[in-house]
């Protein structure tokens, strides 16, 4: 998932993401939590979030397998914030 799929994907959680700056700054200010919702598709998704530190969104497929999407804030050589993703699936 893109950044911007995964900003539509949190979209049906009304947790007031709406870009990139608000994304970064959701995992840098929101508590620890768990949130479930539906994405656009009907798929169950579960977001698992650690303050300042990253996210987890679980995406519940039709064909049984759960996407499994990683979201870590990092700094870069110039020391500004990135995200840096990593997806694996599971069944």
């Amino acid at each position: 998932m893109t950044t911007q799929e995964v900003i539509e994907a949190v979209k049906c959680l009304d947790l007031g993401i709406e870009g990139e700056k608000d994304f970064i700054k959701f995992i840098q200010n929101c508590e620890s939590d768990i949130y479930t919702g539906t994405d656009s598709e009907g798929n169950d998704i579960t977001l698992s979030v650690q303050k300042d530190a990253g996210m987890r969104i679980s995406t519940y497929q039709d064909n049984g397998w759960i996407q499994i999407v990683d979201y870590d804030l990092m700094r870069d050589a110039d020391g500004d914030i990135c995200v840096v993703t990593s997806e694996t699936y599971e069944r």
